[in-house]
């Protein structure tokens, strides 16, 4: 199962449409997994997303096509966890493809009521054979998208036909080493970001010059983190490693727009700010998106610059731990 974003012509042309955040049975779930925390019954089938129907205009603009970026989520979780995350972030113009890695997720569910449930992967063994599968699913559907008729059910192919072999990654914890992992087997992912995930033996990259990112939680870094020490190295592209101040592992999850939706009161955040951490939801997705979106713009050449202009001021939460530009050769 995937989901697909995409940029409107504009708001002032959109015509609203609003959808479930998750279907039945993946909220039901959801409503249990986070029970502990005060999660009512229902929560999570009370979310809707707000977007705009396919406009037509959207097929007319000429020249304007925009660039795949696929999204693997944190072990145990689905896909949908990050839709308003991933909306945002096409927003700046990319396509988003968000997936799920059936088994791994706590529950997929298909448009036929059918579903599957996560499987017991716990060890770093079994995670190893699940990066493996992991890694299929991501090849899979980089294959099934140089199909025009699948880029027009998923997307009306409104995509950059050129970006299909120059595919953008990135992922959450278990997804951001999916991204790694994805790049030392298919070459038709030209960049990739982690965003605060371990890295396991199969996702450590191989003096790989493709660039990459790490966005990590406040205290989560190369020195507290003995995976990303032999992995760093091994970037020997343009690579960036960023740290955010008050992050935890689940900022990077819509769970902080989520509790924002709730209208929790900040007071209240200290119950789950073990998740959460202590940055607002809105504010956690204009940081996060705000980096992706200037690395990536970067790699493919359309920005000049690495981080973001004016980041001090406009983003003093982010402390930069290490940088390295490398040009690379067409």
């Amino acid at each position: 199962m995937v989901s697909a974003y995409y940029p409107a012509t504009s708001l002032k042309n959109c015509q609203p449409l609003t959808v479930p955040y998750m279907p039945p049975a993946t909220a039901a779930v959801h409503d249990t997994m986070y029970a502990d925390f005060g999660i009512s019954n229902g929560t999570f089938g009370s979310f809707q997303l707000s977007t705009c129907a396919f406009n037509r205009k959207d097929r007319s603009r000429g020249s304007t096509k925009f660039p795949i970026a696929l999204f693997s989520p944190g072990l145990g979780n689905t896909r949908l966890m990050y839709g308003a995350m991933a909306q945002s972030f096409a927003s700046q113009g990319f396509v988003v493809i968000t997936m799920d890695h059936p088994y791994d997720a706590a529950i997929v569910e298909y448009p036929d009521k059918s579903n599957a449930l996560a499987a017991n992967i716990s060890t770093d063994a079994e995670i190893e054979k699940n990066l493996y599968v992991r890694r299929q699913d991501v090849s899979f559907i980089i294959d099934k998208l140089h199909d025009c008729s699948i880029r027009q059910t998923l997307f009306h192919d409104i995509a950059d036909t050129k970006s299909l072999n120059k595919i953008l990654m990135f992922g959450h914890s278990l997804g951001g080493a999916t991204a790694a992992a994805a790049m030392q087997t298919d070459h038709r992912i030209a960049a990739g970001v982690n965003m605060d995930g371990r890295f396991f033996d199969s996702s450590m990259p191989n003096n790989t010059s493709s660039p990459f990112m790490i966005m990590s939680r406040e205290g989560h870094n190369i020195t507290s983190d003995p995976t990303w020490t032999p992995a760093w190295s091994k970037f020997t592209g343009t690579k960036l490693f960023v740290s955010m101040n008050n992050f935890t592992h689940g900022t990077f999850t819509d769970l902080p727009l989520l509790a924002d939706a709730l209208g929790t009161p900040g007071s209240e955040y200290e119950v789950i700010g073990e998740i959460l951490g202590a940055v607002e939801g809105k504010r956690a997705d204009e940081i996060v998106n705000g980096f992706v979106g200037q690395f990536f713009d970067f790699v493919r050449g359309v920005s000049k610059d690495l981080l973001p202009r004016n980041m001090t001021k406009e983003f003093p939460e982010a402390v930069v731990l290490d940088k390295q530009i490398r040009k690379q050769c067409n």
